[in-house]
């Protein structure tokens, strides 16, 4: 059996936390991942290393818990293959400090390994049966969804749709620890990669899994949903009778940033950070709310974050000046 579990250890005598991953086999010693890029896994309920190391920490149990219940139920040769795996990203990531200025090519070894993941596990359709399966998801009453007048087809998710949103998050929270240790050492410690746009790196290395046939259809879906959340956000921001800072459009030009990247930085969040916290266990959770609500504040904190950076200088052709 394989598992994600927190494991704490003093570095520069200030408790760390770290994802293990361990697997019951001879000679497969526990991999660590660094994975202090999610706040919610950078502290435990106590200061002090646990006799065993394995601080309790509620927000492990809630992320992790679903997880490796999934994690419980794969055969041994399936366990070994996802524990292949993270041993090859975790080499990947780490022995080539040389080639720190391409992370790239980094990116697309993790991109081979994730496509060995997929050829000897079919990881995908895995984790969408498992969600069909498990009793202790909790849905909200779907019964009248695609019913009512409001209910767009492009904006309205049904229950199967729900379930295959699910199992992408499941997908997240095994990326995790990956792309944890990759966003440590390129964006914290070597500062190769900008902090605002790391999740989009880490975005690339999923692209088999949410672009094969398993994930296709609502991957399409729910960046169409994205970009149209994005788009209300925007026009409700614009006023009507004069550019204002307040203009994401104008906020987004000033600065550099297109309007592409910011769908492709708040779709990336939501599978980078935000899916990996999702805990469908849990009675109060509406994926699609949840969904929802991740959007519209991923918007407003990376509209904060340029707004906090110098705007770009306009540049006057000569013919227009005095000169």
């Amino acid at each position: 059996m394989i598992r994600i579990e927190p494991h704490q250890t003093l570095v520069a005598h200030k408790p760390t936390v770290y994802a293990q991953i361990s697997i019951d086999k001879k000679d497969s010693p526990p991999i660590h991942f660094r994975v202090s890029t999610y706040n919610k896994l950078k502290s435990t309920d106590s200061t002090e290393l646990d006799a065993d190391n394995t601080p309790d920490s509620s927000s492990w149990s809630s992320i992790f818990n679903f997880a490796n219940s999934f994690l419980a139920s794969l055969n041994d040769t399936q366990a070994e293959a996802l524990y292949e795996f993270y041993k090859s990203c975790h080499r990947v990531i780490n022995t080539n400090m040389d080639n720190l200025e391409s992370p790239r090519d980094i990116i697309n070894e993790i991109i081979m390994e994730v496509n060995k993941l997929l050829s000897s596990t079919n990881i995908d359709a895995l984790a969408f049966n498992y969600v069909q399966t498990d009793k202790k998801i909790i849905y909200p009453d779907l019964s009248a969804i695609g019913t009512r007048a409001q209910d767009l087809p492009e904006f309205t998710f049904k229950k199967m749709e729900y379930s295959y949103l699910i199992a992408m998050c499941l997908i997240c929270k095994i990326m995790c620890p990956v792309w944890g240790e990759y966003v440590h050492i390129f964006a914290k410690e070597h500062k190769v990669i900008e902090n605002l746009g790391k999740e989009i790196h880490c975005l690339f290395m999923i692209n088999p899994i949410i672009e094969n046939d398993v994930f296709a259809n609502v991957s399409d879906k729910l960046t169409d949903y994205s970009n149209r959340l994005i788009n209300n956000f925007k026009a409700k921001s614009t006023s009507k009778t004069s550019i204002t800072t307040t203009d994401i459009s104008f906020l987004l030009v000033n600065h550099g940033f297109s309007v592409d990247r910011l769908n492709d930085q708040v779709f990336s969040t939501l599978f980078c950070k935000k899916f990996v916290f999702f805990n469908p266990w849990a009675a109060d959770r509406d994926i699609m709310k949840y969904v929802s609500s991740c959007i519209n504040d991923t918007v407003q904190s990376v509209v904060a974050l340029i707004k906090q950076q110098p705007g770009m200088l306009v540049r006057t052709p000569p013919s227009e000046t005095n000169d």
